[in-house]
């Protein structure tokens, strides 16, 4: 298993590609879905350890800086502990993927506000779909 679906499993309570930045997820309806580009990767942040995922836009509503995303920009998605790493983690597994792989097509969904505790903003919920990429069929395997 890898070391970013190792940390996805953990954490459920990246490329040579240039980034025009990283998405928000502001408002509850905001996706994202795009093609894995490179291999994602671990960072330590000052807020503890992130999962680092590039992708390169195919569609979504989430904003980078504000700004919509254009279809083949190669935006930024950073995983946290909690919500979103539950279902990333859960698409790959629904998809039989070991992992996060370069080439594969991930959906991020904001879907819903969480429960309001006092002092605190109610957390963000999520929904992912991923599908492996498609692995090349040998010319070998054609003709058995």
């Amino acid at each position: 298993m890898s070391e970013a679906m190792n940390w996805l499993n953990s954490n459920g309570g990246g490329g040579d590609s240039i980034s025009v930045g990283s998405i928000a997820f502001a408002e509850v309806g905001d996706t994202i879905v795009g093609t894995v580009e490179g291999q994602p990767r671990l960072v330590t942040t000052q807020y503890g350890d992130r999962l680092v995922v590039e992708l390169e836009a195919t569609s979504g509503t989430a904003k980078v800086d504000g700004n919509d995303v254009a279809a083949g920009d190669i935006v930024t998605v950073w995983v946290k502990p909690g919500a979103m790493a539950r279902a990333i983690g859960s698409a790959v597994k629904d998809a039989g993927a070991a992992g996060l792989e370069p080439g594969g097509k991930l959906a991020i969904k904001h879907s819903a506000l969480g429960e309001k505790k006092p002092g605190r903003n109610p957390a963000k919920l999520f929904e992912a779909k991923y599908e492996p990429p498609q692995k090349m069929t040998s010319v070998d395997d054609l003709f058995d």
